[in-house]
């Protein structure tokens, strides 16, 4: 594995460990849209930097089941955060929903939002 890659993988392995810190559950989503992993907090983070970095871009997914929609009684979405891994190393995160919680997954990443 080069540096190139590894520099990349440095931003998707903190946005998951800051989502498995809050209990977040998580998926992946491939470039394609095909979901790779449903979400779920069960998944190693071996498990999902595979499938984020399969392909030349992908989409981390995220589910609070601490909070549980009252119409579906389902857990509630959070939002995404989109990764393209032929940017540069510190491009990787190249967009996100605009929320607190997205937001605060992303500046663990990167030390700012």
């Amino acid at each position: 594995m080069t540096e190139y890659f590894k520099a990349h993988q440095k931003y998707g392995r903190k946005v998951i460990r800051a989502a498995k810190a809050a209990g977040y559950a998580i998926g992946v989503r491939y470039e394609d849209g095909d979901i790779a992993l449903k979400a779920s907090t069960k998944h190693t983070e071996k498990a999902l930097m595979e499938e984020l970095y399969a392909c030349a871009c992908g989409t981390l997914f995220f589910y609070d089941h601490s909070k549980i929609d009252g119409a579906t009684g389902r857990a509630t979405r959070l939002g995404a955060i989109f990764f393209i891994h032929v940017n540069e190393p510190e491009e990787s995160i190249t967009d996100y929903h605009d929320n607190p919680e997205m937001a605060a997954l992303v500046a663990a990443a990167t030390g700012t939002i």
